[in-house]
């Protein structure tokens, strides 16, 4: 081989390469890393004072997209929403059911927060647990 001809391989080469590095290395917003741009948050408490009543609430904001939501209810059965507006509230009562928890789950590839929380009470008797993730 000429060294003409190794000139030429070698530099379409690089160029080659630098076009796949640079295709590769576009950012685009729209898009998300699953496992770091994942949020996934809980809450949940014993209750020992049945019966009582139970406000579960979930907000998402920012960038966050892709949320469920998932809570117990009374009868025990979990209910699986993906709310189309936030904040998100139900109130229950509980005459049966000795915990509540809620949790959810989305994704940000930037400047998004989701929280959760519960609140239960009764007369006497108030409880409250939340958790949070900002990207």
């Amino acid at each position: 081989m000429n060294r003409k001809n190794f000139f030429l391989i070698n530099f379409s080469i690089l160029i080659f390469s630098i076009v796949i590095i640079s295709l590769y290395s576009c950012s685009d917003d729209n898009t998300y890393n699953p496992i770091n741009d994942r949020c996934d948050v809980f809450a949940a408490t014993q209750l020992s004072n049945l019966p009582c009543s139970v406000k579960y609430y979930a907000n998402a904001t920012g960038s966050m997209k892709n949320v469920s939501i998932s809570y117990y209810i009374d009868s025990g059965k979990i209910i699986n929403i993906n709310p189309t507006s936030f904040p998100y509230e139900d109130n229950l009562y509980f005459t049966l059911r000795d915990s509540a928890k809620i949790t959810a789950s989305g994704v940000s590839s930037q400047s998004g927060s989701l929280t959760v929380s519960f609140y239960a009470w009764r007369a006497g008797f108030a409880t409250f647990g939340s958790d949070s993730c900002v990207k």
